[in-house]
């Protein structure tokens, strides 16, 4: 699991997540990387901020916290974290879609209609055994918070009803 590596902040910390990130891969061989949030830093993209449109920032942000699983063709999900999507475009679902659409080894989902946040979904984890193909040996819940205030509380979000009914 991969969390808080907030690329986008500058050139050298994301060449040194970069470096940390194929290390790890290369001593651990995971079957699969969670990216748990906060991948990116949306408040550092400061060339785009005025507009209020970080596509174009995001996009190359997305391609360099990738690039150490996809060039291991390591299978990863992505849960969009409070820094990653800071009331700019682009907003969580348009990161999570980008990622179905381009993540070659991607498992990370859309919500569903009507649920709050980008990330919401869940991933069946399977034995590698044929034996036990059937069924999950375990489940993990993916679950975008938001990043503005938790039920009228200022700060950062929370889990919304609509995300864990």
């Amino acid at each position: 699991m991969f969390v808080d590596l907030h690329y986008g902040e500058n050139f050298v910390t994301g060449n040194l997540s970069q470096a940390f990130q194929r290390k790890l891969l290369e001593m651990e061989k995971p079957d699969l990387v969670v990216f748990n949030g906060d991948m990116s830093s949306d408040y550092s993209a400061s060339s785009c901020q005025a507009s209020g449109n970080c596509t174009d920032w995001f996009i190359d942000v997305w391609k360099q916290y990738t690039k150490p699983v996809s060039d291991a063709k390591v299978p990863y999900a992505i849960t969009i974290g409070n820094h990653d999507a800071i009331g700019n475009l682009p907003d969580s679902r348009f990161i999570v879609k980008y990622d179905q659409d381009h993540g070659k080894t991607s498992f990370t989902r859309v919500a569903p209609p009507g649920i709050d946040g980008g990330s919401v979904y869940y991933l069946p984890i399977y034995a590698s055994s044929t034996a036990s193909r059937d069924r999950p040996t375990a489940v993990l819940w993916m679950i975008d918070t938001g990043d503005r205030n938790c039920y009228g509380v200022p700060g950062y979000d929370c889990a919304g009803y609509d995300q864990v009914q």
